[in-house]
């Protein structure tokens, strides 16, 4: 029952009662309501005040990515002009704030023949779909929300990876499945570290990963993602792929951004799930992964563009 009626019942009440205190009770109702007008003009005024910080947030962030989108639109001539050597970026890829559902294909990072790495690259290309009745996400006996662009992506950079991984979100171990399988394709004597705080998920995801080619290479780790970056760091670890998919909020990622810095070996790939995601439009929502490596990366110099890919960002430490 709104409140103004419920007052007006307690009103009706009252004047059945004695004077002296009927007077009392209408005093205070009188105070209460005076109290309940006034805390409402409060509220509304802030509500007024959020909503206006909102729609400069998202002034921000829309002229922030603009103007990034020209500048790499700008450098995107001479990346076509850089020669045949080292892995391909794809500037053109990017995808401004207010664009932000436009999930972008696959395109190789690495250069091989043909459209695939192999075969089981090949597979995700025309795996089945719709998981948990979800359109795009990929069904192949683990639960997860990967598209096949994400999935292609992830097991090329894994595959030609020259150095440990480190995976934030293991969750049931799909994304986890797919990097170990690429490291065995590749004969990799490398590792994968996998690291999540959900205990139940987690075992999920080692008996997931465990029969599936490559499980041998993967670290479960059972521990917060930015505690666990802040101890790889204290031991001088380097990593020479990190893909962040944890949290979708913004302070998660940016930690997550930030400490990728110093864990990411030079020439290294830093690669953001949801990136793409048409959730981080609203700026209400915890989603926040867009924000972040705009605040995190782009104003990094030695960090560097190099391409977006079903929702997932790539970005490479260059020096």
């Amino acid at each position: 029952m709104p409140v103004k009626k419920r007052l007006a019942n307690l009103v009706g009440k009252a004047s059945a009662l004695p004077a002296r205190i009927r007077r009392l009770i209408l005093e205070r109702l009188d105070f209460e309501r005076a109290k309940l007008e006034a805390e409402n003009s409060i509220l509304q005024a802030k509500v007024a005040s959020l909503a206006g910080v909102v729609g400069e947030l998202g002034v921000r962030y829309s002229e922030s990515s603009r103007e990034y989108e020209d500048k790499i639109l700008k450098s995107h001539a001479a990346a076509s002009l850089a020669g045949s050597d080292g892995p391909i970026r794809h500037p053109d890829s990017w995808v401004n704030f207010s664009d932000l559902s436009r999930i972008r294909d696959y395109k190789p990072t690495y250069r091989f023949d043909g459209p695939f790495v192999n075969g089981n690259h090949k597979f995700y290309s025309e795996c089945p779909t719709g998981l948990m009745d979800i359109g795009f996400c990929i069904n192949v006996g683990i639960d997860g929300f990967l598209s096949r662009a994400d999935a292609l992506k992830l097991y090329e950079l894994a595959y030609f990876c020259e150095g440990e991984i480190l995976e934030l979100g293991t969750h049931k171990g799909l994304s986890t499945s797919i990097l170990c399988q690429a490291l065995s394709d590749a004969r990799s004597r490398h590792f994968l570290e996998t690291v999540d705080i959900d205990e139940s998920a987690n075992r999920e995801a080692r008996k997931n990963v465990k029969n599936r080619p490559g499980g041998q290479l993967a670290r479960f780790n059972l521990i917060d993602a930015t505690r666990f970056m802040d101890g790889l760091i204290g031991q001088n670890r380097k990593f020479a792929l990190i893909f962040v998919d944890h949290w979708h909020g913004y302070q998660a990622t940016y930690e997550a951004a930030q400490r990728s810095k110093k864990l990411l070996a030079p020439g290294g790939f830093v690669i953001f799930h949801d990136f793409n995601d048409p959730s981080n439009l609203d700026l209400q929502s915890d989603y926040g992964v867009y924000r972040a490596v705009i605040d995190s990366l782009i104003p990094d110099k030695d960090f560097e563009f190099y391409g977006i890919y079903g929702c997932c960002a790539l970005f490479r430490k260059i020096s």
